[in-house]
Order: C-alpha cells, then sequence, then structure tokens
C-alpha cells in the first residue's frame, strides 16, 4: 500500500482550494503551485507562484514497544508574486497570505492523505526591488503531523 507524500498533499491542498483574484478584486488571478522550486519563467503564463518544500523532519516514537510513530514534519509554503498588468506584486503577496492561512485553518484537523494534522507556525516576508520585475515573497511555515503503525 503506498502513501501520498505529504508534500503532495499539501500541494495538493492549496492547489484545489486557492482563489485569488487580480487587483481589481473580481478578475481571478492564474496560480502555479509545484514542489520545491521557484522558476520566474512561469510569471509569463501566471499570475503568482506558490511552491512547497520540506524544511526539517522528526520522528517520535509512541509507545515503548515503537509500533506507533508520530511524524511532526515543517513545510515551508513560499509564494511570489511579481508587478504586472492588472496586480501589485505587494498586494498579491498579502492576499496569497491570506488564502494560505485560510486554508491551512479550514483544513488543520483534515488535511488529507496520511496527514493527521497542519497548522501554522510562522510568516515572514521579503523582497527584492532591484530585479526586473520586482519579486514579492511570502513565506508560511506549516507543521504537519502524521501516526504510522510500523
Amino acid at each position: 500500500m503506498s502513501v501520498e507524500d505529504p508534500k503532495t498533499t499539501l500541494m495538493n491542498l492549496i492547489k484545489n482550494n486557492i482563489s485569488l483574484t487580480k487587483d481589481d478584486g473580481v478578475t481571478a488571478a492564474t496560480v502555479h503551485v509545484s514542489h520545491e522550486w521557484f522558476n520566474s519563467k512561469f510569471f509569463k503564463d501566471y499570475d503568482a507562484q506558490i511552491t512547497i518544500g520540506l524544511a526539517e523532519g522528526s520522528m517520535e516514537k509512541l509507545n515503548v514497544g515503537g509500533s506507533w510513530v508520530r511524524y511532526a514534519d515543517r513545510y515551508r509554503i513560499i509564494g511570489w508574486s511579481v508587478d504586472k498588468t492588472g496586480i501589485t506584486g505587494k498586494e498579491m503577496r498579502w492576499k496569497i497570505r491570506k488564502e494560505i492561512e485560510r486554508i491551512i485553518r479550514a483544513n488543520r484537523k483534515s488535511p488529507g492523505g496520511a496527514l493527521s494534522f497542519v497548522d501554522i507556525r510562522g510568516v515572514a516576508e521579503s523582497e527584492d526591488p532591484a530585479s526586473k520585475p520586482p519579486y514579492w515573497r511570502i513565506e508560511v511555515a506549516v507543521i504537519t503531523h502524521r501516526y504510522v503503525k510500523t
């Protein structure tokens, strides 16, 4: 029996539930959700990019025999935006943050796949205004829990 990678579960959770609009508040923004790496070329076809990567993982045996194990993994969900027609990158960064927080909170007790729990642990913003166009970045750190009987 194969179990879905928790990173894929998080990616699908975001991809299937995200709803972003451009600056006008009406026109739907297009979002590319993927594993790990940022790719600036996606901004030709998408208005925002969200990447998901494992930051660190831990394992804890829950009983003396070690037959129950809890995996507590931390993931980085990073949203990227740029200034482009109809979109202010800084405003889109804020919208991405609010959407990720909404999705995680709404699904914290039943995120899907093998995950039993997911919650937000921290948020950090950054930007590169010197690049052309400027890049706006939001990083949401989440923790996941899954329980495995060995």
